[in-house]
């Protein structure tokens, strides 16, 4: 009697554990999926416009 107790009760806990890992999982992959699911990507900053170098006009190298 001893051993079927020892029996049924182990092959309830492995059941209950199935069970616990089960819904976890599910919970994990519906969180996952509800906080990154609806998001989107910013838009990449504009970048800063490039100042010019020199300001001078521009003039021939050698008189011709």
């Amino acid at each position: 009697m001893a051993k079927k107790t020892s029996e049924c009760r182990d092959k309830l806990l492995q059941e209950a554990g199935e069970m616990a890992d089960s819904i976890l999982l599910s919970e994990a992959r519906m969180d996952l999926r509800d906080s990154l699911g609806r998001q989107r990507p910013g838009r990449p900053v504009k970048p800063l416009p490039v100042p010019p170098i020199d300001s001078l006009a521009v003039k021939p190298l050698f008189d011709q």
